[in-house]
Parts: structure tokens; C-alpha cells; sequence
């Protein structure tokens, strides 16, 4: 009787470990911190293409990394440069920089939260500027594959470089889609854990 009266204890003495549940009261505060983490992406990918036209040796026209009128129609940010022949390779890179600049600058976002020791709550905005620059170029090209979007937008320019015909770029935006999901699954595990420190504080 006595061993199984220490069974019993020894079992309601284990307690299985629970995974913390999301601080729903940071909800406000990761909105707060998703404003300035939202111009900051703005200004990496305008940056990303004003780096990529003076390095292929082009003239910044306009350089606008803020809400602002491009070829007629409000957008995010702006980036042009002065009209000059410009190869279709040239046009390409120039278009998908912007993209891609905040793509890598979420990857050094997360090495950075991954290897550095730092506040929690650092650490929760870091993960909401991960978030902010690492969803930007999928659901950019995503929206456009959806929507076309504007003349002026970069999946639209590269569709428009690549083909004429409109079955062809429909292609195209497939093509682009499904390079962004593939890389979102293949990330999915930083993905999860920049999401576990929005809320674990």
C-alpha cells in the first residue's frame, strides 16, 4: 500500500512542461513596433534598387523611399533613374533589387537575433522587422501575380521585360509565385520561431 501511495505521489509530481501561450495583451505593441519596421523596409528596398543602378553605372533621377506618387499612381516608395538605353538584363536587375535587398536584410535581421544576446523585448521588434522585410517580396509578387498591379511595379516591369505576350507573362507571375512559396516553406523553420518571439516574453 505504502509503494503505491509513492507511485502516485512520484506521478502527480511530474508535471508535463507547457508550451507558453501568446501574450495577447503585445498585440497593441507589435502594431506600434510594425509602423517605423514598415518604412524602414521601404527605405532597404528603394535602397536596393538605388544601389543596384549606380552600381551598373546609372544616373539616380528620383530616389523617394516614402509614400509618393510613381508613373501617376501612389505607391510606397519611388526609384528612377535617368533615361538612357538600358539592356533587358540591366532592367531585370534593376526591377528585382529592391525585392531582393529586403530579402537579405531579413536573413541578417534573423542571424542577428539568433546569435546575439539581447533584451526581450529587442528581441520581439527585431522579430516584427523580421516579419515586415521578410513577407515583403512574397506578397509583393504575390499581389501582382493576383492583381497585375501597376506599370511602375517591379514584377510587373520584369513580366513586361521578359514577353510581350500576355499568356506568356502570366507564366511569368506563376513562375516568380512559386519561387517565393518554395523559398517561404524552405524558411519555415525561422519563420516559426521569429513567430514564437513575438509572443514569448
Amino acid at each position: 500500500m505504502s509503494a503505491l501511495i509513492a507511485i502516485l505521489l512520484t506521478v502527480s509530481a511530474v508535471q508535463p512542461e507547457i508550451e507558453p501561450a501568446p501574450n495577447i495583451g503585445d498585440t497593441g505593441i507589435i502594431l506600434l513596433e510594425a509602423v517605423p519596421a514598415l518604412f524602414l523596409s521601404v527605405f532597404i528596398h528603394e535602397s536596393g534598387h538605388a544601389l543596384s543602378g549606380l552600381a551598373m553605372g546609372m544616373e539616380i533621377d528620383r530616389f523617394q523611399p516614402h509614400i509618393t506618387q510613381c508613373a501617376g499612381k501612389w505607391a510606397w516608395g519611388c526609384t528612377s533613374v535617368r533615361k538612357r538605353r538600358i539592356s533587358l538584363h540591366e532592367k531585370i536587375v534593376f526591377s528585382g533589387s529592391g525585392m531582393l535587398g529586403t530579402r537579405l536584410f531579413s536573413e541578417g535581421v534573423d542571424l542577428a537575433l539568433n546569435n546575439i544576446p539581447m533584451h526581450p523585448r529587442l528581441k520581439q521588434a527585431g522579430a516584427v522587422l523580421y516579419f515586415i522585410t521578410r513577407l515583403e517580396s512574397t506578397g509583393y509578387v504575390l499581389l501582382c501575380s493576383i492583381t497585375k498591379c501597376g506599370e511602375a511595379s517591379d514584377p510587373r516591369i520584369i513580366a513586361d521585360s521578359l514577353s510581350r505576350n500576355n499568356d506568356a507573362k502570366q507564366w511569368i507571375y506563376v513562375g516568380m509565385a512559386a519561387v517565393m512559396i518554395l523559398d517561404f516553406i524552405l524558411d519555415w523553420d525561422e519563420i516559426t520561431n521569429n513567430w514564437n518571439r513575438l509572443w514569448v516574453m
